[in-house]
């Protein structure tokens, strides 16, 4: 099938192989010189707009950037299933009682349990990689594109970017239908006498309440990714290697090395995992893999052909993906300039960052936050992004770029502290939610531009959590309820916040999460007092008011349910 664009005319598919077809100007059918008439790449998903550079370079006889995704068969559910129901109770920084699957946990029972079910994620993560790996291979030889599509099978990607001339997409769509899903746009690059590092920290609370209680970060693996190499010898770096692994690839850079730099100045004993931002890079994991296990990643990078737009594209799917099948917790830019958050900020199970200023409690302009058309709430939180002087060296930088590893930073000593938080993105969502202060000083829960607002250490040391993670078929009751007791036993202003994971293939199929859970609140006497009940989310989040102590019933309700595993936390948080 050919759609032409003007007078120039570009292959997007083969009608054997349903690859992917043209749309246009009319419901069925395409017509290029028909007046307004616009090119788009339909996948089985939905539609992605096509910018016009890119159209530019489909031109017949040039070179497109495209990313190839793997027809590959469905991952064991079982695979990447917690089985299991758990919570944790802390006041004051300590750990009160926990408990897995009814056996009480202390701090170390919690790691230990998260040492453990790591391995099993890693186990089918390796079986996966070494799946795709033969896929890649059977493709490049198939195309002739062996040696271009080596890095993809050695790394075991699930998605690669690659350039191709139009002779080679007529192949791949004759010829290799069966090994690939879906062809998309390639990923775009990231971005490109302030306030002292001193000043953030204090901001948050890290210098004066976690650095003096010795949560640094320790036994925490931070994944970062950016464009370039980092600058190993840079004023701001701790280049020890049991602070830093630096996997190959990019050119040395100052942007990388400032984000780097960011997350040791906020998790200075955190393990940190850096690697250049390539074919799709930040949506996998480094290999091979280091001895301290990943738990958060970062990422300063954002995928620009789309900036005008707010679709859920294919990263999004991948990195919502990531995060249900490893449960390392992520958090990404919402990006600047352009008001729209950029893929893969859109993704639901990611936590998107916006910047703000710390001296003038101001989110600047360049900050993004509308919502993606998904009706996801973006971003979630921000940290410090705006005139920061990371070292001498690097005064004065702008950017979510910058707020994003510090959020990060901020994720891993609470995970050093809280050991319950590892490996339960879920968990940490709603914790980080409950736990935000406010920029914007309207009244609200939230707001467009700051989220829920920005972290503080002081405030995330009490509370309650709940989670749990297992099948389709678990937990919820007949009646599509799960319900939890919980004693309030102080009047006054509570902030509750239920979070869950999503599968990436069905929101990039319909456009919506594939559960819709609502959250009610009862108080002793039976009696309603709060509910949440949005459609779009995979957060609901409400401020309860206790006029009365006793047990408050915490109703989950599950509305709507379209598959997916149930990966489920809720907390709650006295104000």
């Amino acid at each position: 099938m050919k759609c032409n664009v003007g007078s120039r005319s570009w292959i997007v598919g083969a009608v054997a192989g349903n690859l992917f077809a043209c749309s246009g100007g009319e419901a069925n059918g395409f017509d290029a010189d028909k007046p307004g008439a616009d090119a788009t790449v339909v996948n089985r998903a939905g539609v992605v707009e096509i910018a016009e550079g890119a159209r530019e370079a489909m031109a017949l006889g040039a070179i497109a950037k495209l990313r190839l995704r793997l027809r590959e068969a469905p991952p064991a559910v079982a695979e990447f299933t917690g089985g299991e129901v758990g919570h944790a109770s802390f006041e004051n920084g300590a750990l009160v009682d926990g408990a897995i699957d009814g056996v009480p946990m202390d701090r170390e029972g919690f790691l230990q349990a998260a040492l453990s079910f790591g391995a099993k994620l890693d186990a089918y993560g390796q079986q996966a990689r070494l799946a795709r790996a033969k896929l890649w291979e059977d493709l490049g030889r198939r195309l002739g594109l062996e040696s271009r599509l080596a890095s993809a099978a050695r790394a075991g990607l699930a998605s690669a970017n690659l350039e191709l001339t139009l002779a080679e997409l007529r192949a791949l769509a004759k010829n290799a239908s069966d090994l690939v899903s879906e062809v998309d746009l390639g990923d775009g690059e990231g971005e490109t006498g302030g306030i002292s590092m001193t000043d953030v920290l204090n901001e948050l609370r890290v210098n004066d309440v976690a650095f003096p209680a010795g949560w640094k970060g320790s036994g925490v693996g931070v994944f970062v990714t950016d464009m370039g190499a980092v600058k190993t010898n840079a004023d701001c770096i701790n280049s020890s290697s049991s602070r830093l692994r630096i996997y190959p690839g990019g050119s040395p850079a100052d942007h990388p090395t400032q984000v780097v730099c960011l997350v040791q100045k906020t998790a200075p004993e955190a393990k940190v995992m850096y690697q250049h931002s390539t074919a799709n890079a930040g949506s996998v994991l480094p290999s091979p893999a280091d001895s301290v296990p990943i738990y958060v990643s970062s990422q300063s990078v954002s995928y620009d052909l789309e900036q005008l737009t707010r679709h859920y594209r294919s990263a999004d799917r991948d990195f919502d993906n990531r995060t249900l099948t490893t449960r390392i917790a992520h958090f990404q830019l919402s990006n600047n300039q352009h008001g729209n958050v950029r893929t893969p900020g859109i993704a639901y199970n990611v936590l998107t960052v916006g910047a703000y200023n710390t001296a003038t409690d101001t989110v600047p302009d360049f900050s993004n936050w509308n919502d993606p058309e998904t009706g996801a709430f973006k971003p979630e939180l921000v940290a410090p992004g705006d005139n920061l002087d990371i070292s001498p060296t690097y005064l004065g930088k702008n950017g979510t770029s910058y707020a994003t590893p510090i959020a990060a930073g901020f994720a891993a000593d609470l995970m050093e502290q809280f050991t319950w938080l590892r490996l339960r993105p879920q968990v940490l969502a709603s914790y980080l939610i409950v736990n935000g202060i406010r920029i914007n000083s309207d009244g609200g829960m939230a707001g467009a531009r700051d989220g829920y607002g920005r972290p503080d250490y002081s405030v995330a040391q009490s509370g309650k959590a709940y989670w749990w993670d297992g099948t389709n078929g678990q937990f919820f009751d007949a009646s599509g309820n799960i319900d939890v007791t919980y004693n309030l036993g102080v009047t006054g202003n509570y902030r509750v916040a239920l979070s869950w994971l999503v599968g990436g293939d069905f929101v990039l199929a319909n456009n919506r999460p594939n559960q819709n859970l609502d959250l009610h609140v009862f108080n002793p006497s039976g009696v309603q007092v709060a509910a949440s009940t949005t459609v779009t989310q995979t957060h609901e989040v409400l401020n309860v008011v206790a006029t009365q102590t006793g047990n408050y019933k915490f109703r989950i309700r599950r509305v709507s349910n379209e598959g997916g595993n149930n990966v489920i936390a809720l907390v709650i948080r006295r104000r």
